[in-house]
C-alpha cells in the first residue's frame, strides 16, 4: 500500500510539474487566451440579457413537479446534475483510479489524475473568481452587474463553474486521446447549455467558463503528454 501511494505522490508531482513548466514557457498564448476570452465576454454583456432569453426556449417552468418538465427540460436538469465536478468527474476517478492500480497501468493512472487534477484546479479557479467578481445569477431579482466580493451563492455566476469543469475534463481528455474530443466537448457544450437553460447562468458566463477550463485542460494535457514519453 505504501507503494502505491509512493507512486501516485510520484505521478502527481510529475504531473503539475510538468503543467507548470508548461505555463511558464507558453504564458504569452495564455495572455492572449485571456485577453480574447475578455474580450469575448465583453462583447457578449451587452447581448446577455436577449440571448439567454432566446436559449432558454422552452421556458424553464420553476415547479419541482417532475410531471410538468418538457423533455428538453429533463436533458437540461440531467446534464446539469452529472455534470458538476463532485458527480461525473469524481465518480469516474473514484472508479477508475483504483482500476488502473490493479491492474497495474501506469498509463491509466496519468490518465485519470491529469484529467480529475485539470477540472479540481479549474473548479478552485473559478470558486475563487466568482465570490471576486460577485455578479448575480439570472435568476435572483436583483440588477445585473460585478458587485464584487460577494459571498452569496446567488451572486456566484461568472464564470460559470460547471462549464469550467467540463472544459477542462474535455481539454485534457483530448490531449490524452484526440478522437474522444469528439465526444467529450459536445458533451461539455450540454452541460454549459443547461445552466443556461435552467436559468443559472448567461452567456457570457459561459465563455468565461470556457476559456479558464481550456487553460488548465491544456495546461494538464501537455503535462500528461510530456510525462508519457518521458516515463513510458
Amino acid at each position: 500500500m505504501k507503494a502505491i501511494f509512493k507512486q501516485l505522490w510520484v505521478l502527481t508531482r510529475e504531473l503539475h510539474t510538468g503543467a507548470w513548466r508548461t505555463f511558464k514557457r507558453r504564458w504569452p498564448w495564455f495572455l492572449v487566451g485571456l485577453v480574447v476570452t475578455l474580450g469575448a465576454v465583453a462583447l457578449i454583456l451587452p447581448h446577455d440579457k436577449a440571448w439567454l432569453s432566446d436559449i432558454r426556449q422552452p421556458e424553464y417552468i420553476t415547479t419541482t413537479d417532475p410531471w410538468t418538465f418538457t423533455p428538453i427540460q429533463k436533458v437540461a436538469r440531467a446534464l446539469s446534475y452529472w455534470g458538476d465536478f463532485f458527480k461525473i468527474n469524481v465518480i469516474v476517478f473514484v472508479i477508475g483510479l483504483p482500476l488502473a492500480i490493479i491492474f497495474k497501468s501506469k498509463r491509466w493512472q496519468r490518465i485519470m489524475l491529469v484529467v480529475f487534477f485539470a477540472a479540481l484546479w479549474g473548479g478552485i479557479a473559478v470558486n475563487v473568481l466568482r465570490p471576486a467578481f460577485g455578479r448575480p445569477r439570472p435568476s435572483e431579482n436583483v440588477p445585473d452587474g460585478m458587485y464584487l466580493l460577494e459571498f452569496k451563492h446567488g451572486y456566484h455566476s461568472f464564470p460559470s463553474g460547471h462549464t469550467t469543469t467540463a472544459f477542462a475534463s474535455a481539454t485534457a481528455v483530448t490531449f490524452v486521446c484526440p478522437p474522444a474530443g469528439l465526444i467529450a466537448y459536445p458533451v461539455a457544450g450540454g452541460i454549459s447549455w443547461s445552466r443556461m437553460q435552467l436559468n443559472r447562468h448567461h452567456p457570457a458566463d459561459i465563455v468565461g467558463g470556457i476559456g479558464l477550463g481550456v487553460a488548465f485542460g491544456v495546461v494538464f494535457g501537455a503535462a500528461y503528454r510530456k510525462t508519457r514519453k518521458t516515463k513510458s
